[in-house]
């Protein structure tokens, strides 16, 4: 066994009894966080524990290490299932005290630019049904004197629908104030692209997302979900930074976090498989098998 596994193995054992259920994948003996309720706060990954986590879900998703990030402390992101049933499950808990659980993927050409992303997301069935939240998300850094603000696009689940929302601003530094998205005086712009498509639970549903990307008039955007397709919107789709934007897939900020059925151990979890980068997506977006 390679020295790095066998430290990790041992780090848990000796931390984590109560909480990890020891299992084995590929003759390698990987410490799993349960989720189940009622459970304490997971544990925080270790640096040796993060960089296999990302290498192994790079190599999941296809894409370099160096692009991939997890942006949750806890051990709630997994690589589940076999062979071609592999896929990777994102929770979030309450009692983890955190808002968002996302991977990010960096990586894509400056924009003007194609994007194109394919892959299949599935919302289980106890996840509480009313709570907004984020399921993907493209996302963008701030330039220098700018705030965090709301992403360029977001993929949404609310009262058991997908939404989607397309924002933009052809302005070098975005004028905010509050929620630093949309409100009264602010110069970013946004457009519905996509509403009332139902979630069906536990099951796989497939997105595709096809972007002309940029913030001024020439750009266009299209998602698909199954075969619910929104009309192609022209014009600015993101945000005039000097940095390409990068995508984040996993739950961010649930709404009506303090629930009682929430507090109780319920986690809002997502998963993803099938996913591709799309090098020409408006000449061609492969379907789902």
């Amino acid at each position: 066994m390679p020295l790095i596994f066998k430290r990790l193995a041992e780090n848990r054992q000796v931390a984590t009894r109560k909480m990890i259920k020891s299992v084995v994948i590929n003759g390698i003996g990987l410490m799993v966080a349960m989720i189940c309720q009622g459970a304490a706060a997971s544990m925080p990954l270790g640096p040796d524990e993060k960089a296999v986590k990302i290498q192994t879900i790079a190599a999941f998703l296809g894409v370099p290490d160096k692009n991939v990030n997890i942006e949750c402390p806890q051990n709630t992101v997994q690589i589940e299932g076999k062979g071609q049933d592999r896929y990777l499950n994102i929770c979030l808990r309450y009692q983890d005290h955190q808002k968002r659980c996302e991977v990010t993927i960096t990586g894509f050409d400056p924009a003007p630019a194609e994007y194109g992303i394919s892959l299949d997301i599935k919302e289980t069935a106890h996840s509480p049904s009313d709570t907004w939240h984020t399921v993907m998300q493209m996302h963008s850094f701030p330039d220098q004197g700018e705030q965090w603000r709301c992403p360029p696009l977001s993929v949404e689940v609310v009262k058991k629908h997908f939404r989607a929302y397309s924002r933009w601003d052809q302005n070098p530094i975005s004028t905010t104030s509050g929620n630093h998205c949309t409100e009264s005086g602010s110069s970013i712009q946004a457009r519905e692209v996509i509403n009332n498509i139902p979630v069906t639970y536990d099951s796989w549903q497939s997105f595709q997302l096809k972007m002309q990307a940029t913030p001024f008039d020439n750009g266009r955007i299209e998602l698909r979900i199954n075969q619910s397709s929104s009309n192609q919107f022209n014009g600015g789709n993101l945000y005039n930074d000097q940095r390409s934007p990068y995508l984040k897939l996993g739950v961010y900020k649930p709404a009506g976090w303090s629930r009682p059925e929430i507090q109780s151990g319920f986690p809002v979890c997502v998963s993803y498989k099938n996913f591709k980068m799309l090098s020409s997506p408006f000449k061609e977006v492969p379907g789902h098998k």
